[in-house]
């Protein structure tokens, strides 16, 4: 086996043991978006008002999504084909752009089924919309261009409206920006008056012609234009009950700031949009983009780097984010070059040369010269020219990834005994919850005659009762308690009360006393909310021992859990119960 083939199947191993742990130790909480979630409150609430508290929710598309998924289960409560569809509609605005598809489809299956057009629009819409996110331009034409011709047979004007928006979205990815200004431009002046803005549907319409109107002046440099616009729409989303556009315009306004020389202002408009935008991946890609170049302008070469790596976050797991992640990719090799960081250098131009290749089939109509500024002969040149350098490197950085696989192996072996110790005394919590309720009698229970004619019957009877009262007055808490003054409180010798404790309870004095002990703080930390917020020392004090370590060995040995574990989660389960 070769260095490099031991090398990778070093790296597989423990690759393949840390998914093991993690799967192990991890439960799944990973859900397809928003499945039907249970809401007792919502159940009965009109449909007029779960769409209202749809709307309201804004940004925080999990509120949203209980909303959309409320009102889905009352309309398949009454066999409402027409509001199942509804609800779906609104579950496709806040979905994944993949099942936002699937939603679309099923609002156009319960459209036709309840034979209602205008359903028949938005779920058209809807998947063109989603086919645009994902770069397929052609079909997202194709949805937008039948949207039209039923909204124009129909005579819906608002659904004529939305669909000359996103037509307008097309012509301007496609570089066709002077006709698309156009179309935004007509769209607002439809909204000119009051009545036609009136609407959740409506408002948020005439926000995001406001919004691509202002994105359109940012890249034809009308910056002045922009600026005014983008203040026009940061206030109208400001007094709109669903704060949904807000950091849109935020955003669009930094970047009219970073166009026009406002580094701060910027920063301080994108950071702030970027905040409230973190569910939008390709809004944020966008975002973090422009970030990065404010960086580079100051000067700052780590948060430009930060940034543009950023980008390659969202585009691992979000592919169909490509057009900024292109450019991020471009932006890397050149740092790299620069900084003459041939791995990185190279990692990033095999992403660069992937992804524009899926640029070259997605963007038709972009000048391949532009397009293709990082691929052909010197791209590949180049990048054979690092390969080579990289091959004669890898025999120096073997010893060093060994000790890394140590490493990572001696991590995980950290991480697995903490997760399984945690398991343990997570069980064990558990067993000592349910069984608290029985340590106040589980010492009269034994307390009886197991000995015969070892010492006289009414003596051992008279001992036993005193043991009781004993406990009952809590005499065990005395720090200074010992044999002898527990014999002259019983009055009897120490030989009989030994003798009897040994017999009835099936320990020595001592672990007697510190077992009443520890079943007593068990006790007082369930029922006594203030006794909890003692700290460990306050408690080994008031529970009669003499150090904080002598009372955790002892809670430990009695319980196999340490205390400040145990009032840990004592504390999380009442909370819990609380909420």
């Amino acid at each position: 086996m070769t260095k490099k083939q031991l090398l990778d199947t070093s790296f597989l191993f423990v690759g393949l043991l840390f998914f093991t742990i993690i799967k192990a130790n991890f439960p799944s909480t990973i859900k397809s978006n928003f499945q039907i979630i249970e809401s007792d409150s919502l159940k009965e609430k009109a449909y007029k008002y779960l769409k209202k508290g749809y709307y309201k929710s804004g940004n925080n598309f999990t509120l949203a999504g209980i909303y959309a998924n409320a009102y889905i289960k009352r309309a398949k409560k009454n066999t409402n084909n027409i509001e199942i569809a509804n609800g779906y509609y609104l579950l496709s605005q806040i979905s994944t752009e993949k099942r936002a598809l699937e939603l679309a489809d099923s609002i156009l299956l319960y459209g036709n089924k309840s034979n209602n057009k205008e359903l028949l629009i938005k779920g058209n819409i809807q998947k063109g919309i989603n086919y645009y996110y994902l770069a397929n331009y052609d079909e997202a034409l194709s949805m937008f261009l039948e949207a039209q011709k039923i909204a124009v047979k129909e005579k819906n004007e608002f659904q004529q409206i939305v669909v000359r928006h996103n037509i307008g979205n097309l012509k301007n990815v496609t570089n066709q920006r002077k006709e698309a200004l156009e179309i935004f431009r007509d769209n607002i002046k439809y909204f000119n008056t009051k009545e036609k803005k009136e609407g959740y549907e409506q408002e948020r319409q005439y926000l995001k012609s406001l919004f691509r109107l202002a994105n359109i002046y940012n890249v034809l440099k009308k910056l002045d234009s922009a600026e005014i616009i983008n203040k026009i729409g940061i206030k109208e989303s400001l007094k709109s009950e669903n704060k949904y556009m807000y950091p849109m315009f935020l955003a669009c306004y930094g970047s009219t700031m970073q166009l026009s020389g406002r580094k701060e202002k910027a920063l301080d408009s994108l950071k702030k949009s970027a905040r409230l935008i973190n569910n939008r991946k390709a809004r944020l890609a966008s975002i973090y983009l422009i970030i990065s170049k404010i960086y580079r302008e100051k000067g700052n070469y780590n948060e430009y780097e930060n940034y543009l790596l950023k980008i390659d976050s969202i585009y691992t797991n979000h592919p169909e984010i490509i057009k900024e992640t292109k450019i991020s990719y471009e932006a890397l090799v050149n740092f790299y070059r620069g900084n003459k960081n041939l791995e990185k250098q190279l990692s990033f131009m095999n992403k660069l040369i992937e992804v524009d290749s899926v640029l070259d089939i997605k963007f038709q109509n972009v000048n391949k010269d532009i397009a293709r500024n990082y691929e052909g002969k010197n791209l590949i040149s180049e990048k054979e020219s690092i390969i080579k350098k990289l091959d004669r490197r890898k025999n120096k950085y073997l010893y060093l990834n060994l000790i890394l696989i140590t490493v990572v192996l001696f991590a995980i072996l950290i991480i697995y005994r903490f997760y399984k110790k945690k398991r343990v005394y997570q069980a064990r919590f558990k067993e000592l919850i349910k069984d608290q309720s029985n340590f106040k009698n589980n010492t009269k229970n034994k307390a009886r005659s197991t000995v015969q004619g070892s010492i006289p019957k009414e003596i051992e009877t008279s001992i036993l009762q005193g043991l009781n009262i004993f406990e009952e007055e809590f005499k065990f808490l005395d720090k200074n308690i010992s044999l002898k003054q527990t014999a002259t409180l019983l009055g009897t010798n120490t030989s009989y009360l030994s003798f009897v404790i040994n017999s009835s309870k099936k320990k020595n004095f001592s672990k007697y006393i510190s077992d009443l002990r520890i079943q007593y703080s068990i006790k007082k930390l369930t029922e006594d909310k203030k006794f909890r917020l003692y700290s460990i020392k306050a408690i080994a004090n008031e529970v009669g021992f003499k150090s904080q370590e002598a009372f955790s060995k002892a809670f430990y040995k009695k319980t196999g859990i340490y205390p400040s574990h145990f009032i840990n989660n004592l504390k999380n389960m009442k909370n819990k119960k609380l909420t």
